[in-house]
């Protein structure tokens, strides 16, 4: 199943949560495919792939090459799909075609040849954006990133819409002795319910340090509390994926 991982703010962490659930995914016996669906092109940093590819599925695609001969494996073994890099030029032209073809991403990823049970994590950049409307059109479950401060709480009617995916919740880079913080997660609790996850997202250094050393937080620091959070947080979305297999 294809997962869109969207947030609304900045600074959300967003792809270094992909990365992160990606790893405990595979943990769980699942197939990961990762897709950089962000012209940042950093996904690949996260997952320890050293430097970014420079071509891949945009880049590609673009031009109507090969862009499945650009797929990656990391040390973890998750595969991963580059988004390449573009000029400026090349980004109009691509967003250009992204909006004439709506289900662009969707018929691509489609034509994938994954066993039935993969977990297609797509990275995007924040709402709104094209890249995100393709990721939502191509996927069969959202994943909203959020912080637990007021922009992210203002920002909650950016999220879905009638007739659209299923729609999780995860709070990233929590605070817990941060007052306000915790106001927010009670209103957040209380708006979404069972839609947001039992797992927040501790802020924590280790979190960074693992992406320097190029490794997995849980391989290198197993014992931290982000550690802890993230794989409470992947099982509970292994959970929510095999109730929607």
């Amino acid at each position: 199943m294809a997962i869109s991982i969207i947030s609304a703010a900045g600074g959300s962490g967003r792809s270094t949560l992909v990365a992160g659930l990606a790893d405990v995914l595979r943990r769980h016996g699942r197939p990961v495919l990762a897709v950089d669906f962000d012209p940042q092109n950093s996904l690949a940093l996260k997952l320890g792939i050293v430097p970014a590819p420079a071509e891949g599925l945009a880049s590609r695609g673009l031009l109507g090459g090969d862009w499945q001969a650009t797929a990656r494996t990391n040390s973890d073994r998750i595969q991963f799909l580059p988004f390449g890099r573009l000029d400026r030029d090349g980004l109009r032209r691509f967003e250009a075609l992204l909006a004439e073809q709506p289900r662009w991403l969707a018929q691509r990823l489609g034509a994938l040849d994954l066993p039935a049970d993969t977990a297609v994590l797509i990275d995007t950049p924040r709402l709104p954006s094209v890249y995100a409307d393709q990721a939502i059109t191509a996927a069969g479950l959202q994943l909203a990133i959020l912080r637990a401060d007021a922009a992210s709480y203002a920002a909650l009617r950016m999220f879905g819409a009638p007739g659209s995916t299923p729609l999780l919740y995860v709070l990233n880079k929590v605070e817990a002795t941060h007052r306000l913080q915790n106001d927010v997660r009670a209103l957040l609790r209380q708006d979404l319910g069972e839609r947001l996850a039992p797992y927040p997202v501790h802020r924590d250094e280790s979190v960074p340090e693992a992406e320097a050393a190029n490794r997995s937080l849980i391989d290198y620091a197993v014992h931290s509390q982000a550690a802890y959070d993230l794989q409470g947080l992947g099982s509970w979305l292994h959970a929510a994926l095999a109730r929607l297999d």
